[in-house]
């Protein structure tokens, strides 16, 4: 089974999506990537200083955007990706005016070395769907993307793992120059889905380069 069918499948048994894949509603509950609240967490995050104005920033599984345009909306320049063509739609129609935002339909364990480097890559739930197997290809591109010195916030549910199981294989995939500075148990699914989950947020920074490796570099260049 592709990643893809995978997703989809997956979708379907969380949400309760017809087997057609036509994305009815089912009891009132919306897409798990229809949700109209910003992450308290990513708030929390600016107003500590981890997320600043002038920042670039990467919402990995951004859904609609909601997040990603009230980061934009204090100068952060923000690039939200998702692999659901529909929330990227989505976002675009609602956001795609707003200034320093910009959606892209991608897929997160997919290469993708054009994107460049962020001072801040963001995850509210898009690693937790993905299969474990794939996961050496996410944390390839994380270790691509994210600048020295640069913060990565990752929310994990865990009802389908157990937190000790997501933190095992977060630090076997983790980059070796990126340490793991806080652990947070917090809720899921905020906003208009009344059902919350239990889930974990990591704040993961990159070590900074280090004076004798700058100058070593410079040194090569000269």
């Amino acid at each position: 089974m592709t990643f893809w069918q995978r997703l989809k499948s997956f979708g379907r048994r969380l949400l309760g999506l017809s087997q057609k894949g036509k994305g009815r509603w089912h009891d009132g509950k919306p897409k798990a990537w229809e949700l109209h609240a910003v992450s308290r967490y990513f708030i929390e995050a600016y107003d500590q200083g981890l997320l600043k104005p002038g920042d670039r920033c990467l919402d990995i599984g951004c859904g609609e955007g909601h997040s990603s345009a009230w980061m934009a909306e204090r100068g952060l320049f923000v690039l939200g990706v998702d692999l659901m063509s529909a929330a990227i739609e989505k976002g675009r129609a609602r956001y795609g005016t707003r200034d320093r935002l910009e959606f892209r339909q991608a897929d997160a364990t997919q290469a993708m070395p054009e994107l460049g480097e962020f001072d801040a890559i963001l995850d509210r739930g898009c690693l937790h769907v993905i299969p474990a197997e794939q996961w050496p290809g996410y944390f390839q591109n994380i270790a691509a993307w994210l600048k020295p010195d640069g913060v990565f916030l990752l929310q994990f549910r865990t009802v389908e793992r157990a937190p000790e199981e997501v933190r095992q294989n977060l630090l076997k995939n983790l980059p070796a120059d990126c340490d793991v500075l806080q652990e947070t148990q917090i809720d899921m699914f905020e906003g208009r889905i009344k059902e919350v989950k239990p889930g974990v947020q990591y704040l993961i920074r990159r070590k900074s380069v280090s004076p004798s490796k700058s100058d070593a570099i410079a040194g090569t260049i000269d």
